[in-house]
């Protein structure tokens, strides 16, 4: 009969804490853009261990800076032997596909604006660094837990599309060879002229 209780007792408490929790689940539900802002950073932090690979091969990258004179905030700026980057980070969860029509594709989303936003931080960026016109930016997509229908690296707009799994070999294939000398004044200039984003 006491165990009967004690039982009951528990089942009741248990349920109480239940109710609770889902009271407290319905009351503070991640809001879809809180939910995108996460999957962004988890993206982030993967493309960033893969970029410290990098760091013994003459790389050096930084991360989430703030785009002077803009909200925008560049996900990662790489500067090395192979060239300058400004790669963006995205964890898609499902399939990317080049349509009939050319463009990028996820799910039934185009990525026009994504690749346009792409675009214009490189051109930020190299417009920050005064760089001239001796000195490329590339811009970068890297995809992580996309399905990809190409294995490596595909050029979409000018831009090269790359699996996370794909990118410490593709940031080191030359696009523009940069000596030692160059790649420490270019990061002399970023450590001057750029901030964390907040």
């Amino acid at each position: 009969m006491g165990s009967v209780l004690v039982g009951a007792g528990l089942g009741k408490v248990a349920a109480v804490l239940m109710a609770v929790g889902m009271g407290w689940g319905l009351r503070f539900r991640v809001s879809q853009d809180a939910h995108a802002w996460r999957l962004g950073a988890k993206g982030e932090r993967r493309t960033a261990r893969i970029l410290a690979r990098l760091g013994r091969d003459g790389f050096v990258a930084f991360h989430d800076l703030a785009v002077p004179g803009s909200p925008a905030n560049v996900d990662h700026l790489v500067i090395g032997p192979t060239g300058v980057f400004v790669i963006d980070s995205k964890l898609y969860r499902g399939t990317v596909r080049v349509g009939f029509d050319g463009r990028l594709w996820y799910g039934g989303r185009s990525l026009d604006r994504v690749l346009g936003t792409l675009w214009w931080e490189a051109q930020q960026v190299a417009d920050a660094l005064a760089v001239g016109p001796e000195i490329r930016v590339y811009p970068v997509l890297c995809m992580h837990e996309a399905r990809l229908p190409w294995r490596e690296e595909l050029t979409i707009d000018g831009i090269p599309v790359v699996a996370g799994s794909a990118l410490y070999l593709a940031l080191r294939v030359p696009r523009q060879p940069l000596t030692p000398a160059q790649v420490a004044s270019l990061c002399g200039q970023v450590r001057a002229g750029f901030h964390p984003a907040v």
